[in-house]
Order: C-alpha cells, then sequence, then structure tokens
C-alpha cells in the first residue's frame, strides 16, 4: 500500500491490493500454512528474476524502483496478484491428498524449503493437467529424498535457480533430465553417496520415511496389496510411548543385548555394534504398542510375531533368516534389498538411466 502512495496509485488501485491481500489471509487464518513471510519468500523465489539469490525486503523494494515509473502501479497489482495465486497454490498442495502428495507431505520434516517455489509455480502451471502435475511432482519429490539423505551441505538452491524460470509450456521429462544430469554430475547427490549412507547407521527419521515407502512397494507388488490405509498416514514421525500412539523404529536385534541363552542374536562385539545394530537391515516400521511388547524378546519370539504381522515388510524377514538366528548376513542381505529399493525409486542417476532407455 505504502508503494502504491508512493508512485500515486488512485484508490481504485489501492481496492485492488486490499482485495488480493484480504483473499490471501482469509487462507492464513483457515489452514495450517507455513509462515507467512516464508510463503512471501517462496513467491519471490519463483516469480521474481531473484530467484533463490533473494535476501530481504530492500532487494524488493530496488526491483520495483528499477522499474518505469509508468510501469510501477502495473508492477505492484501483478505483483498482489500473484501472491494471492502463490498461497492459493499451497492451499492445494496441502488439501491435495494424492499419493505423490502425501509422499512430499512426509518430507517436509526434513530440508524441503528449496521445494516450494516449484511447488507453487506446479500447482499454478498445471492445476487442470492432472497427469502433467503428478508427473511434475514425483519427479521432485526424488531430488528432495536424495538432498535429504546423502546428509549434505552443499548449497542445492545455486544448482537450481536456473530452472526457477520455467513456464507453463515445459516438457516435464526433458525439464528434470536436465536438473538430475546437473546434480549427479556432483559427488553431493550421486547414487554412489546414497549407498554409503545407507550402509552405515540409519536410525533417523528418514528410515522411517524409506520403510514406510519399502512397506508400500512390497504392498504393490503382491496381489493382496492394500495400500490406502497407509500412503497418506501422517504419524510416521509422531507419537507418544506412554500413550503407544504413532509408528516407532524397531530393531529386530534389539538395542539391548538379550544375554539369555538361545536369544539368536550374535554377540554384540563393538563391530556389531557399530556397522549392524542400527543398520536399516535390522530396522523395522512398527506400531508403539508392538514396539514395547516385543523389546528385548528372544528372536524366535519376534520372528514368530513377524510371520503373523499385516506388515508386508515384517513377514518378508524370515527370507533372511538362517537356522531361526538374526546375523550379520541377515542384517547385511536384508539391507542390501532395500538399498537396491532406494537407488531404484530415488536415484538420479539410476532415474537418468531410465529415462534415457524409454528415449531409446
Amino acid at each position: 500500500m505504502h508503494q502504491l502512495r508512493i508512485c500515486n496509485g488512485t484508490s481504485a488501485d489501492i481496492e485492488y491490493v486490499y482485495r488480493e491481500f484480504r483473499d490471501i489471509y482469509k487462507l492464513i487464518n483457515s489452514s495450517n500454512f507455513p509462515d507467512e513471510d516464508d510463503v512471501f519468500l517462496y513467491h519471490i523465489q519463483a516469480y521474481t528474476e531473484l530467484g533463490y539469490n533473494y535476501r530481504e525486503i530492500s532487494e524488493l523494494k530496488r526491483l520495483v524502483k528499477r522499474k518505469d515509473p509508468t510501469q510501477r502501479i502495473a508492477f505492484i497489482k501483478d505483483f498482489s496478484r500473484e501472491l494471492n495465486q502463490s498461497y492459493k497454490a499451497i492451499d492445494a498442495f496441502l488439501n491435495d491428498n494424492q499419493e505423490i502428495v502425501c509422499y512430499l507431505k512426509d518430507l517436509q520434516k526434513f530440508k524441503f524449503a528449496f521445494a516450494y517455489p516449484f511447488i507453487i509455480k506446479a500447482y499454478k502451471f498445471f492445476k487442470d493437467d492432472t497427469l502433467k502435475l503428478k508427473k511434475f511432482l514425483k519427479y521432485l519429490e526424488k531430488i528432495v529424498f536424495v538432498h535429504n539423505i546423502t546428509f549434505t551441505r552443499a548449497d542445492i538452491r545455486s544448482r537450481l535457480n536456473e530452472f526457477l524460470g520455467f513456464g507453463s509450456d515445459i516438457d516435464v521429462d526433458d525439464f528434470f533430465f536436465k536438473i538430475f544430469n546437473k546434480l549427479s554430475g556432483e559427488s553431493y547427490w550421486k547414487d554412489s553417496s546414497i549407498r554409503n549412507v545407507l550402509s552405515g547407521p540409519m536410525y533417523n527419521d528418514l528410515a522411517r520415511y524409506i520403510l514406510k515407502r519399502y512397506e508400500i512397494y512390497l504392498r504393490k507388488n503382491s496381489s493382496e496389496g492394500y495400500i490406502e490405509d497407509l500412503v497418506c498416514r501422517m504419524d510416521i514421525y509422531k507419537g507418544s510411548e506412554e500413550e503407544r500412539t504413532g509408528w516407532w523404529l524397531e530393531h529386530i536385534a534389539p538395542q539391548t543385548e538379550n544375554t539369555g541363552e538361545n536369544s539368536g542374536y550374535e554377540e554384540y562385539d563393538s563391530d556389531f555394534i557399530d556397522n549392524y545394530l542400527h543398520s536399516i537391515g535390522n530396522l523395522l516400521l512398527t506400531s508403539a504398542e508392538h514396539n514395547i511388547v516385543l523389546g528385548n524378546e528372544r528372536f524366535p519370539v519376534k520372528l514368530s510375531s513377524y510371520r503373523n504381522s499385516s506388515m508386508f515388510h515384517h513377514r518378508e524377514v524370515e527370507q533372511f533368516v538362517r537356522d531361526n538366528r538374526w546375523t550379520r548376513e541377515a542384517i547385511r542381505r536384508r539391507r542390501d534389498k532395500i538399498i537396491e529399493f532406494v537407488i531404484n525409486t530415488w536415484g538420479l542417476e539410476q532415474n537418468l538411466k531410465k529415462f534415457q532407455d524409454f528415449k531409446r
């Protein structure tokens, strides 16, 4: 409003901007929005030449001042209208329950802010083309996952900045082929970096996401698979041990060594503790109730429970067992299978190969 008055905007101009911001605050007050300052930032990153280089409001003011005086009022009105559209795009994203959107929402817990400018533009441009929107979000989810699983401090924004100017006419496959090619050209986001991380301890929240997706993958590849009850469950990072709610990571070989006779586990020497105990091959996603009940039980007791579980990745544990014991070899073989699932699902280099094979 202040800039409009400086530029001698009419009462009609002021009323126009007022209506746009009135709609924005209706959305803010009615939805579980990100912080409004953050949305303002995502909008500027998506729709101005500043992109991810935007840091403070003075930069936007300078952008306005560089405009011809006759164009400033139009710029302010357009900016207000587009800002309103950005809020509506985020509202559409937050209220979208298609499968890929639920996965992206799971990843909001991690380094996710860089994805919002792409999400805003995708929902604006492709809201009437559900197949194109779905494909765009599938590719974007892979980038978000890979950036987080590699635990890199590399500045992904500086690599993606050149791509923020995309329009509604893009070929989604070609667009993300270029992004994947750029990112996978650096060690931070290579498939080998993913393998290295997953070969070590993985007792963290990303393991929860991987195991949720792995469970869905197993169900989809089974004639009895049913995924609708699992896809949009948003409690994989929440839970109270006292209330026995939410989902938890269970260690198959328990964190506290069972030293009883015929426990079914190997001795917890330094090698086992450092390289196997917290391996993703030794972890399951389970209910708090299940986790508390089984706790430190002998492996044969746990295995009997897994056989009767409704969770497919629980039942699958038996495939890695030899002589009714849970060993380093079993953990390693299960870990390697999950790593291959992760690389095939998210690996940028692997997805580039798939894209190239498809184009041939």
